[in-house]
């Protein structure tokens, strides 16, 4: 097929410049540039804020589930000229953009390429993940903007890595690497694993589809599209019902498979701990583990993608600190809970040890509770894809926006389409997934470049603040 020849073309490219190999002492022990430049970033941000990050998680999710808290910003939002969000919502927005099914997929992969001791890292590399969110978060809100027709605000590294340049005197750096990231953003907008593994999972519990490939992948692409195209105030309306329902529902479901074999449950959990330490593959078979985890972990939680600081810039929130603490919650959300509840799910059920897709993994793991159980999926997945796709959709726009102008956007709507339908139409989820690392985790480059150079600033104002305006 065309279509995923021309994917996996991309995906080989993309592999040469952005995921070469960092070769250590020993030749069998490589890491993917990419993955070193996270993990090095998220320990360096940690140690700068003095541990902020991990001491405020705790605030952050007391003021997420605060009423007294929601209520306030309820009521500024009711009082404010501008389109705003409480923080909450767009809390739940965030988590909707980094997970669904293909990250839950590509967690049950890595549980059959690994083994179970990939879980433990998995949880590790959403803990590293909270320093970065907390960095980028408060860069975005602090430095948002009006936007042009003065009704909403707008924001993230495309602003204020421009922002904070110039300030320092840097006007031609901060131009291009402003540039570089918002150029990134918008290419990687059109790989979308979700929608890819929405169709394909549609397609094996109806074969029939295929039939009608063509006007399938485009009614859906369409759907996401036309809810895109009604504004950030009409995409958190829909995702925050849409993810609210789907991360309740899944998370029930795994839980309900865990306790059928609860029985097994402190048995795994010991395995999980013992192989993440297991070096009897050698280093090189410790590496790769530790790799795969960290890949799937990061590009769950969107670390220094720079999407959570355009999300949050739309907050209510008059205080960057404060929203910046709320952002953090996100990635323990989603890497720490639902994937690590994903692998537990599939490790339990021994399902990986039953197939070579991600989806039948999946499949199987559910099947150990009912035959016929697994056609839950039928409702998850089109959920997570759409949620997915719709917040993607959106940063795309504000990258296409920021090189473009507001008034060009319909093009960008049109070719977001086309890009869609490519990448539901093919039948290769690896190569797309493959395709979605490459392009979400090289936005992280020009991103955290802005942020190393920040981090002195970042870290001023979290510390001064960190007694004070962050609580409820």
């Amino acid at each position: 097929m065309f279509t995923d020849s021309f994917i996996q073309t991309l995906v080989d490219l993309g592999n040469q410049i952005l995921f070469f190999n960092v070769f250590f002492w020993q030749d069998q022990v490589k890491m993917p540039f990419l993955i070193l430049w996270l993990l090095i970033s998220g320990i360096f941000f940690a140690i700068r804020f003095k541990g902020a990050n991990f001491l405020l998680i705790k605030q952050g999710i007391k003021l997420l589930f605060s009423k007294k808290f929601k209520l306030a910003q309820e009521k500024d939002i009711k009082e404010s000229k501008i389109k705003q969000e409480i923080s909450r919502d767009i809390v739940v927005f965030t988590i909707g953009s980094c997970i669904d099914m293909g990250s839950i997929f590509g967690i049950a992969l890595m549980v059959k390429a690994c083994g179970v001791g990939s879980i433990f890292w998995v949880l590790v590399s959403g803990i590293i993940a909270t320093s970065i969110r907390l960095a980028e978060v408060f860069m975005g809100h602090y430095y948002r903007q009006l936007s042009a027709d003065k009704k909403s605000y707008v924001g993230g590294p495309q602003i204020y890595i421009k922002s904070f340049f110039i300030e320092k005197g840097w006007k031609k750096t901060g131009i291009f690497l402003a540039s570089l990231f918002t150029i990134l953003l918008f290419c990687s907008t059109f790989s979308s694993p979700s929608l890819n593994q929405t169709a394909v999972t549609l397609r094996y519990f109806a074969p029939s589809i295929y039939d009608y490939n063509l006007l399938f992948c485009f009614v859906l692409s369409g759907s996401v599209i036309f809810i895109i195209w009604g504004g950030f105030s009409r995409i958190v309306s829909v995702a925050t019902k849409v993810v609210f329902i789907m991360s309740k529902v899944y998370l029930l479901i795994a839980l309900l498979v865990i306790l059928i074999n609860g029985e097994s449950l402190l048995g795994l959990l010991c395995q999980i701990f013992t192989e993440a330490f297991n070096f009897k593959a050698g280093l090189g078979g410790f590496f790769t583990m530790f790799i795969f985890a960290m890949q799937r972990g990061f590009f769950c939680n969107e670390c220094g993608m720079g999407s959570g600081a355009i999300s949050h810039a739309s907050s209510v929130n008059k205080n960057s600190v404060q929203e910046a603490v709320i952002s953090i919650v996100t990635p323990i959300i989603t890497t720490s809970v639902l994937c690590v509840t994903s692998g537990i799910l599939i490790a339990i059920t021994n399902s990986h040890l039953h197939s070579d897709t991600g989806l039948g993994i999946v499949v199987h793991a559910l099947k150990t509770v009912h035959v016929n159980f697994h056609y839950i999926l039928l409702i998850l997945i089109p959920l997570f894809g759409v949620s997915t796709a719709i917040a993607w959709g959106y940063y795309g726009q504000r990258a296409f926006e920021a090189l473009f102008g507001e008034s060009k956007l319909f093009i960008y709507n049109i070719i977001l389409f086309f890009s869609y339908v490519t990448c539901s139409f093919s039948d290769n989820f690896k190569a797309v997934l493959n395709l979605a690392d490459i392009a979400n985790l090289g936005i992280s480059i020009p991103n955290i470049i802005t942020l190393f150079f920040a981090s002195g600033f970042i870290s001023k104002k979290i510390l001064s603040e960190k007694n004070n305006n962050y609580k409820s």
